[in-house]
């Protein structure tokens, strides 16, 4: 318990600067877990798009683009490797299921959009603007 409390102190000489000791755990690093956040985002909707084109084997090939679309994210984000629970069965039919994808869809685009503005490495940024303005560009075209 000594050890312990005597690696938090810090040093009352003004000359040494004042730092987290060995003991403690390294900064994280926030475009790190925007990272990681934004990949659980496109994970989800990934398991909704797959769970769609299980339900509804008619809309397979009008999924597969966007699945493509959402795997490629994933990767250039750095992936996501923890499972996502599929989401509950949809109920209502093909209708209903491409509303609730749309606005699943919606949600991400605009998520990606207020991540891009958040990140503090304009290299994360302009990842994260140009993912969010493919969603856009999904979205845009008439299903």
């Amino acid at each position: 318990m000594t050890g312990l409390a005597a690696g938090a102190c810090t040093s009352d000489d003004p000359d040494e600067p004042s730092s987290p000791t060995a003991t403690s755990a390294p900064p994280v690093d926030a475009d790190q877990e925007l990272a990681t956040s934004v990949a659980i985002d496109i994970s989800v909707v990934g398991v909704l798009v797959d769970s769609l084109a299980r339900d509804f084997p008619a809309l397979r090939s009008e999924l597969r683009p966007l699945r493509r679309l959402h795997a490629a994210h994933l990767e250039a984000i750095g992936g996501f490797d923890d499972g996502i629970p599929a989401p509950a069965p949809i109920a209502g039919g093909r209708a209903e299921a491409r509303r609730e994808l749309r606005r699943s869809e919606q949600r991400l685009q605009k998520e990606l959009a207020a991540a891009a503005v958040r990140a503090e490495s304009g290299t994360l940024a302009k990842l994260l603007a140009s993912m969010s303005a493919a969603v856009a560009q999904h979205l845009a075209v008439p299903q």
